[in-house]
């Protein structure tokens, strides 16, 4: 017949269990205030990582091939480049799935800082029992809480803000290189819907060289082969245009995948761009990227990890501790004396750092780690120094190009079309020589609005290496921009 438990040990056993559970729930290193509000400021994204029905609901959708597909949504009125970035960064799934790995990794701070939960030890009463003065042991329970040395749990801590301080810093990278894309594509769509205008209207202007050619050959003034040259033209220009359409129609595919929307949905026309003013200055913009880039801050970040985990890694020296209680139940003994009585303990236990020579080899391992991380950070440094040079250079050759084809190439090259025109219908000049001028006049015209995009382009690229603000919009958390940037003038494309 079993023995009445004695209220003793159910209180005994009670604050054993509520003193453990305290210790592993409430022991941790919680996240800095300043990465939680930055992370909050984030994580507004449906669905929310809190609502677990439906964080499984929309990851099972992407597992059976079910996720809803982009749409064609409306756009702003009239939209310019600005509306088409803005677009971009609230809802490119690119940016969106760095925002998740950020709130992922926010997450982990409070693990890696934690206790490991304590232990529950059961003797059941099974087997050869101890017998003791004050009877037999019939069962045993015990629990038990390993604690690191207290400056371990802090260093992790740290290491783990470190990681999110780096992810913070790739969202930003995200972001500026999703910019720069959205403008690839941007000017990329301009060019192909310019040169088509600038197509068609030469197709026009084309048809009335072949109609001249044709009615000077009617009155035995001009052979055949000057309407026939006009007509090889017209079907080159028609053959072009197939070209420059399937152009347009990847430059809407990239953009509209860019704002996650369906691909075939088609835009408004863009507007052109004349060039823009440019005043940067290679020192101005070298200083700003060492602050703004988020690449180099992202591997300072990455320096400050490693620093810690050197720190942590020198922490291997001190030991760590653990402790216990347990509750032993004693029923009835063969002595006379034996009493019966439950009985309680408490233990202690000290992990030894004796293997030094392992302690050390971590510490030798974490310093290579830093230093390499150090040597990355330059050598990440001296490129983007590189390609900021690079793309200033061309954007200053690209700039001058541009004015000079606009305000001196292209006036005289119509200025040779219409003067060859003048020449041929009054017979004072062949018919090649007007044919060659306007060749010349289309091929320059086009080669104005490659410049034009390609400065764009090379603009957008420099944005990125300085981390943004170039064009009067602030990157986030970058510094004030620099002098310099003026915004691109635009003005109706022409059909």
């Amino acid at each position: 017949m079993a023995r009445p438990v004695k209220p003793e040990r159910l209180a005994t056993i009670a604050l054993a269990a509520a003193l453990a559970c305290l210790g592993g729930c409430s022991s941790y290193w919680p996240l800095s205030e300043d990465l939680e509000r930055r992370i909050a400021a984030e994580a507004t994204l449906e669905p929310s990582i809190a609502d677990d029905d439906a964080v499984r609901a929309f990851a099972t959708a992407a597992f059976r091939g079910t996720l809803d597909e982009a749409i064609a949504f409306e756009l702003p009125v009239a939209p310019v480049l600005a509306d088409y970035v803005r677009l971009a960064l609230e809802r490119n799934p690119g940016i969106q799935t760095m925002v998740r790995q950020l709130e992922a990794l926010g997450m982990q701070v409070p693990q890696v800082t934690s206790l490991d939960d304590p232990l529950l030890a059961v003797v059941p009463p099974i087997g050869d029992m101890a017998e003791t003065a004050a009877g037999q042991m019939d069962a045993s329970v015990g629990l038990s809480q390993s604690v690191p040395f207290p400056a371990k749990l802090a260093a992790r801590g740290r290491i783990a803000e470190q990681i999110v301080r780096i992810a913070l810093e790739n969202l930003r990278a995200t972001r500026l290189d999703t910019v720069k894309r959205v403008r690839h594509a941007y000017f990329a769509y301009y060019l192909a819907h310019a040169s088509i205008a600038v197509t068609r209207e030469n197709q026009t202007l084309v048809g009335h060289i072949r109609d001249v050619a044709r009615a000077k050959l009617e009155a035995g003034l001009a052979p055949q082969q000057d309407v026939s040259r006009a007509e090889v033209h017209l079907y080159e220009l028609s053959n072009a245009l197939l070209m420059l359409e399937q152009q347009r129609r990847s430059a809407v595919a990239r953009l509209n995948a860019l704002m996650d929307r369906a691909v075939t949905a088609e835009l408004p026309a863009p507007v052109a761009f004349d060039p823009r003013q440019t005043s940067w200055r290679l020192d101005a913009l070298l200083a700003r990227a060492a602050e703004a880039n988020p690449a180099l801050q992202a591997l300072r970040q990455k320096v400050g990890r490693d620093l810690e985990a050197v720190h942590l890694a020198g922490l291997a020296y001190w030991p760590d501790f653990s402790a216990g209680a347990s509750y032993s139940f004693v029923g009835g003994g063969i002595s006379p004396i034996a009493t019966g009585d439950d009985f309680w303990n408490l233990s202690l236990g000290l992990r030894l750092p004796v293997w030094l020579h392992r302690i050390r080899a971590g510490i030798l391992e974490k310093n290579a780690s830093a230093v390499a991380s150090a040597l990355e950070y330059r050598s990440r440094r001296n490129d983007v120094y590189s390609a900021i040079e690079d793309a200033l250079a061309r954007v200053e050759a690209r700039h001058q190009s541009a004015v000079l084809f606009r305000d001196a190439i292209l006036p005289k090259a119509a200025q040779a079309v219409a003067e060859s025109e003048s020449s041929y219908q009054a017979a004072s000049a062949d018919f090649l020589a007007w044919i060659d001028n306007w060749t010349r006049l289309l091929g320059l015209t086009l080669e104005y609005h490659q410049v034009i995009a390609s400065l764009e382009q090379d603009i957008a690229t420099l944005d990125e290496l300085v981390g943004g603000g170039l064009d009067g919009r602030e990157a986030p958390t970058a510094p004030a921009s620099i002098d310099g940037g003026a915004q691109p003038q635009e003005r109706e494309v022409p059909r």
